[in-house]
């Protein structure tokens, strides 16, 4: 009993780790509440922006499809005809910015579209370089426009008919309506986002309160000074490495109920919490045992703290790019993933995950849940095998 209080002194002394991942998952929380809250107003209605250009423009041409061209884009932009200007003109004018983009259509369009040349024989030149977001923005609408008009041409029209089509296609508004029989509530959904994001971390803080918080006060327990004045009284040997493990697990178990505080707190009657809180419950606490594993294997392996500190944000940062709690897995590549899987934070995310499927896109499986945890739980116990038998050579060697 003594020397578990002992433990706990030393934690409290040794306390600059969990300070740190404190008050990084406070920061965390609120950038994410900040976020969600910002966007609260913008709910109400979904609108699409198109955005305007001025267009400077020289006709070559002259066609049916040319001009059909000209008239669509200067639906939503302003154009201007440079035909009655020199080449040198025009380039001064757009490099001084007068036009945000400057095209030219090349005599025998018409001809080259109708005979299946790509539609990028329009010469461009843009203020801001061939590849600005400016000039992806215009190249698309006029390939949806050269697209359209092949197709009217594919269908028998004429050259004037299908040029006149494009137009009016491509400048027709469509008008959205979501009909919904449920009254959707976005501050649930808002919350939904929130609690989804502060589990998807979950791995990497707790991790990094243990091993920084508690493991530092493992490596000042496991000091042969401490240790030798600790084996003078009648106590077995291997109580200190008893007290550690028991300590390291309370400390786990202490950091698991304040996530999940802040799980049944902030996230009640949420989606996520009313039907999976149990699984997030299950899937962080099997989670704690495994970080927990990993400090202990950390810990036996470690003497120094400055080399603990570093080994640490190695192991953590890597496994946390690796297996999505960064970046959503749904945009890392398989191959990432396939080697993700020999880590324990991949199937911690994973279960995560399809908690809550309209932000991970991973839909709520049962059996995949069940796997899942159980892998978490068999590299908590093999993580913890290892650890003991460093633990007891180490133990040997000294």
């Amino acid at each position: 009993m003594h020397l578990f209080k002992m433990f706990f002194k030393l934690v409290n002394r040794n306390r600059t780790g969990l300070i740190i991942y404190g008050i990084i998952t406070i920061v965390m929380l609120a950038s994410l509440m900040m976020m969600v809250n910002s966007n609260a107003g913008d709910t109400a209605g979904v609108s699409a922006e198109k955005k305007s250009y001025s267009i400077s423009y020289v006709d070559n041409d002259d066609s049916e499809l040319s001009k059909a061209l000209v008239e669509y884009m200067d639906v939503n932009n302003t154009l201007t005809d440079y035909g009655d200007k020199d080449e040198t003109e025009i380039s001064n004018l757009v490099f001084f910015d007068i036009t945000d983009f400057h095209m030219e259509i090349p005599e025998g369009f018409e001809e080259a579209i109708e005979n299946g040349k790509d539609y990028k024989e329009i010469t461009y030149s843009s203020c801001e370089g061939a590849k600005s977001y400016i000039s992806y923005d215009i190249d698309s609408q006029v390939n949806g426009f050269i697209q359209a008009y092949q197709n009217y041409i594919k269908l028998g029209y004429d050259k004037a008919e299908a040029a006149s089509k494009a137009k009016d296609l491509m400048t027709t508004n469509a008008t959205l309506t979501v009909v919904s029989d449920t009254k959707t509530d976005d501050t649930n959904k808002d919350k939904n986002i929130v609690i989804a994001n502060i589990n998807q971390f979950y791995p990497y803080l707790i991790l990094g309160m243990l091993t920084l918080g508690i493991g530092h006060t493992i490596l000042a327990n496991n000091k042969k000074e401490l240790s030798d004045r600790i084996n003078v009284g009648p106590i077995p040997g291997y109580m200190t490495q008893l007290v550690n493990t028991l300590g390291l697990v309370v400390s786990g178990v202490i950091i698991w109920a304040i996530f999940m505080g802040i799980n049944l707190i902030y996230g009640a009657g949420t989606e996520v919490i009313t039907q999976y809180g149990w699984v997030i419950a299950l899937n962080s606490f099997v989670c704690m045992l495994s970080c927990c594993a990993i400090t202990s294997l950390l810990t036996s392996l470690i003497k120094n703290s400055n080399i603990l500190s570093m080994t640490t944000n190695i192991v953590g940062l890597s496994m946390s790019f690796f297996c999505g709690v960064f970046v959503p897995m749904r945009f890392i590549g398989s191959k990432v993933l396939t080697f993700a899987k020999f880590l324990p934070f991949y199937w911690t995310v994973y279960v995560n995950n399809m908690t809550y499927e309209p932000y991970s896109k991973y839909a709520f499986d049962m059996k995949q849940v069940i796997i899942g945890i159980s892998i978490e739980f068999l590299f908590a116990v093999v993580l913890a095998a290892i650890a003991l038998l460093a633990a007891s050579k180490r133990i040997i060697k000294e």
